[in-house]
C-alpha cells in the first residue's frame, strides 16, 4: 500500500522563535527553503504547497505572530528598560472596528526582556517590569480597551510590581513611607501596603499569554526555576522566592486575590499573578491562544507533514510550548512532526511525547558562538530542513 505521504499536497512550517537568533517568521522561511530544494530532489515533478505559520507560545515574538493575523500596526514608545535605562520599544495596536474594541498587543519582553540586559549585568534583584507598564499605559492612552501581554522572555523577577507602578498603583514600605522610586526584584520584601490603581483600569482588559504553567512559588515556580537563568545566584534565587511569598502574602492583605498558586502565575518572574491580583488579568496558554488566531485547526486541513522548532528543545517544551502545542494538533490528524532545535535535551522523552523526529541543527557542526550568528543559523536551520524531509520522504516511498 502507497504512503499517504507520497504525494506531498501541503506541508506546515510551524516554527517558533530561535530565541535571540531568529524571529519565527525568519525561522519559518528559512525551514520552508530547506524543505523546497529537498522536495525538488525527491519529486522533481510533482506539485506541492509549503504553507509558513510562524508560532509563539506567549514568549519572544507573541505580539507579532498575534497582530500579524488580525492587522495590528507597529507603535514606537520611548519607555525603559529592565534596567531602568531609557530606550525606544515597541508594540502593536488595532483601532476598534465597529463592534470591537481597539486592542493592542505587547510582548513583556520588548521593554523587560533578559536580550536587553548585559550578560555581566544580568541579576533579577536589579530588574524591573517598569517599562512594560510604561507601554501598557501607552496603549491605554491610545484608546485599548483589550490588551493582550506575552509574558515570555523576561529579565525580571518583581511579581509585576514594575508596571503596576507604571500603570498607577502606589506601594508602602513596612515603615509606611510612599515607594517612588520604580520598584525592581530586590524591593518586593519591603513592600508592606498596596492600592489599586486608578478607576479608569476597570473599563481595560487584560489577557496575559503565558509560555509556563509554573506557579508563583515554590520548586516549581518563578524564583526557583527561572531565576537562575536570568543571571541570580543560589542565595539570590532563595531570597526571590521568600519575597514572591510575601508579596502574595501583601496582596491577600491588601484584599486582593490569593494567585500564589495559579497556574501560570509564576510567568514573567510574577508579573502575570501581579497583574492577576491588581489588575484583573486574565492568564491563558499563550501557545493556545496563537494557534487559535492563526487558524491552525483550519490550515492543517490536507496537510501530510509538519516541520516545527525553537532554540532550545528539552523538558520545558512539553509544558504547552508552541512547538508541542502545534504538535498535538497536527497528530490528531495522524501525520508526523519533525522538531528542529538548536540545542536539544531529552531527546528521547521529546520522541516518546509524540514528535516523529528531534533534529539538532547544529550537529557536526561547532555549537559555539557562531551558531548564535544568524545567518549561520538561517544556513544550518535550511540544510536541516532539507536533510530532514529527503530522509523522511525517502523512507516512506522506499
Amino acid at each position: 500500500m502507497k504512503s499517504p505521504i507520497s504525494y506531498v499536497p501541503k506541508i506546515i512550517v510551524a516554527p517558533d522563535s530561535f530565541k535571540g537568533v531568529l524571529k519565527a517568521p525568519e525561522a519559518a522561511l528559512a525551514i520552508a527553503d530547506g524543505v523546497r530544494k529537498g522536495l525538488r530532489k525527491i519529486f522533481p515533478d510533482r506539485e506541492y504547497r509549503i504553507e509558513t505559520i510562524p508560532v509563539a507560545d506567549g514568549g519572544e515574538g507573541t505580539a507579532e505572530v498575534l497582530a500579524k493575523a488580525c492587522g495590528a500596526l507597529p507603535v514606537e514608545v520611548e519607555t525603559l528598560s529592565p534596567l531602568l535605562k531609557p530606550i525606544k520599544a515597541s508594540y502593536h495596536f488595532l483601532p476598534n472596528e465597529g463592534d470591537e474594541s481597539s486592542r493592542a498587543f505587547i510582548d513583556l519582553a520588548a521593554a523587560a526582556g533578559l536580550p536587553l540586559v548585559p550578560p555581566p549585568r544580568r541579576n533579577p534583584l536589579d530588574t524591573s517590569t517598569f517599562g512594560t507598564g510604561i507601554l501598557i499605559a501607552d496603549a491605554i492612552r491610545r484608546g485599548a480597551r483589550d490588551i493582550i501581554i506575552g509574558a515570555g522572555g523576561s529579565a525580571t523577577v518583581d511579581g509585576g510590581a514594575g508596571a503596576l507602578q507604571a500603570l498607577g498603583a502606589t506601594f508602602t514600605d513596612t515603615e509606611g513611607t510612599l515607594m517612588t522610586e520604580p520598584l525592581r526584584g530586590c524591593d518586593l520584601e519591603r513592600i508592606a501596603g498596596i492600592n489599586t490603581i486608578p478607576g479608569f483600569m476597570r473599563d481595560i482588559s487584560i489577557t496575559i499569554a503565558t509560555d509556563v504553567t509554573a506557579p508563583l512559588t515554590g520548586p516549581t515556580g518563578a524564583a526557583m526555576v527561572f531565576a537562575p537563568q536570568k543571571g541570580a545566584s543560589r542565595e539570590e534565587t532563595i531570597y526571590l522566592d521568600a519575597a514572591l511569598g510575601k508579596f502574595a502574602h501583601t496582596l491577600q492583605q491588601c484584599g486582593f486575590a490569593d494567585v500564589a498558586s495559579l497556574s501560570g502565575s509564576g510567568a514573567a518572574g510574577g508579573f502575570a499573578a501581579g497583574m492577576a491580583a491588581v489588575a484583573g488579568a486574565i492568564l491563558r496558554p499563550g501557545a493556545l491562544m496563537v494557534l487559535d488566531a492563526v487558524g491552525m485547526a483550519y490550515r492543517l486541513q490536507g496537510a501530510s507533514l509538519m516541520i516545527t522548532g525553537e532554540g532550545c528543545a528539552d523538558g520545558q517544551t512539553l509544558m504547552e510550548k508552541a512547538p508541542f502545542a502545534a504538535m498535538r494538533m497536527a497528530r490528531e490528524s495522524r501525520m508526523p512532526v519533525l522538531l528542529l532545535a538548536g540545542r536539544i535535551k531529552e531527546k528521547e522523552r521529546l520522541m516518546d511525547a509524540g514528535f516523529t523526529d528531534v533534529i539538532d541543527i547544529n550537529e557536526g557542526h561547532d555549537s559555539g558562538e557562531d551558531s548564535l550568528d544568524p545567518d549561520i543559523a538561517r544556513r544550518r536551520l535550511e540544510a536541516a530542513a532539507f536533510n530532514a524531509v529527503r530522509r523522511l520522504f525517502q523512507t516512506r516511498n522506499a
